[in-house]
């Protein structure tokens, strides 16, 4: 792993994380996990995640607000 100051980009964007391997990982490309032979290193999972998470949010909404629509209409 690199040695990076988590404070800058929490400065930065306004959030201070609890867990700053949460942060680095998010900010960690495919290409950065290959080169340190550490594929969980990579932001991939948190992407599925939290795209498994929106699908599941949107789901429920339309779920909740829209008794009236029909699947696949």
């Amino acid at each position: 792993m690199i040695d990076w100051n988590p404070e800058t980009v929490e400065r930065q964007i306004g959030i201070n994380f609890k867990h700053s391997e949460v942060l680095f990982t998010a900010l960690s490309d495919i290409s950065y996990a290959k080169q340190i032979e550490d594929l969980t290193a990579s932001n991939e999972r948190l992407a599925f995640l939290g795209e498994a998470v929106l699908k599941l949010t949107i789901a429920n909404y339309l779920y909740q607000a829209c008794p009236y629509l029909q699947v696949n209409n």
